[in-house]
């Protein structure tokens, strides 16, 4: 017993006494390697996620610093789902050396292969983040799609940023860590493709715009000239507010902005449309005692992406001509 004792206490010093980074590379190497959103057909139910550790027989992922996982993040940062991994599997994978396919029954149907386990959380389509995590949940490797607005902090390999795959398409990573779109390979080493930009802005949604105009304030309602860019996607919604443009005395004995009125609208991309715009009590008493107001036109809207941007113009209110 007391040789035993002795044993374990040098063992345990010697374990005090690997540097850091030593001690780490039993499980650090592993990386976020490829990720595969839906078939050719649009099938989401044929996906993977695929890790690869080239660390070999170093890497033996102890139990010390598991437990292992796979955890989906959206685009904010926010958790969608996790599920644990083996530490055996992926020591074999390492060894061997290969990437560790975690896979839906309908992917390894697809491409002929057998997963190293089943895949059982979601992931997003539009943009998302596949993290390996070790340590009971502590994210060490991602590779993430789409616009991302929070990144997921890593404590190992990083984190490697890509675009949206396309059906039948995967994100995979490239020896020199950037990530690009090409054929799926699952348990097969990557192939280049086409590096796309994670977040393209040059189809984003602009807003709409309102032009510098004059209306004519008729039966309490003012007209107000609205248009929705050709590039929307298919209708922009939202909403349009007038407000004068400078302070204004008001019934109170006080100088503010007042709110003249507001109105929904739904206009079809590349359309223009007028929106009537009914007048609160304020703004119909200034229009009756003034032969023009200046007004800020301020619009907040969407389009079919639910992209949503605050646009504004100006325009001048006049109150409607006198009858004989």
């Amino acid at each position: 017993m007391r040789r035993l004792g002795i044993s374990l206490a040098l063992a345990l010093v010697a374990a005090i006494a690997l540097p850091v980074g030593v001690a780490q590379a039993t499980f650090h190497l592993q990386m976020a390697n490829e990720v595969m959103l839906a078939s050719a057909a649009g099938d989401t139910g044929v996906r993977f996620v695929e890790l690869y550790d080239a660390g070999g027989a170093e890497e033996s992922f102890p139990p010390t610093f598991g437990p292992y996982g796979l955890a989906i993040y959206d685009a904010t940062g926010h958790k969608l789902g996790s599920q644990g991994l083996s530490a055996g599997g992926m020591q074999n994978a390492a060894l061997a050396p290969r990437p560790y396919l975690i896979s839906t029954a309908a992917a390894d149907l697809a491409f002929g292969v057998t997963g190293d386990e089943p895949l059982t959380v979601s992931l997003p389509k539009t943009a998302g983040q596949a993290c390996y995590t070790a340590m009971g949940g502590t994210p060490y490797s991602c590779i993430t799609w789409g616009c991302i607005t929070s990144f997921v902090s890593t404590s190992g390999t990083g984190s490697f940023h890509g675009a949206v795959p396309a059906n039948g398409m995967s994100a995979q990573r490239q020896n020199d860590n950037s990530v690009q779109i090409a054929a799926p390979t699952p348990k097969d080493a990557n192939h280049a493709g086409t590096k796309a930009p994670a977040c393209a802005t040059a189809s984003q949604f602009t807003g709409v715009r309102i032009p510098t105009q004059t209306v004519t304030v008729k039966k309490g309602k003012a007209p107000v000239l609205v248009k929705c860019p050709a590039k929307a996607k298919g209708h922009c919604k939202g909403t349009l507010v007038l407000k004068t443009a400078h302070k204004v005395m008001t019934a109170s004995g006080k100088k503010k902005i007042v709110t003249l009125g507001s109105a929904s609208f739904t206009i079809a991309a590349g359309k223009s449309a007028k929106v009537a715009v009914p007048l609160t009590k304020a703004g119909k008493n200034l229009v009756a005692n003034h032969k023009s107001v200046s007004a800020i036109a301020t619009a907040t809207a969407h389009d079919g992406s639910g992209k949503t941007k605050k646009t504004s113009g100006n325009v001048t209110l006049k109150r409607p001509p006198k009858k004989d």
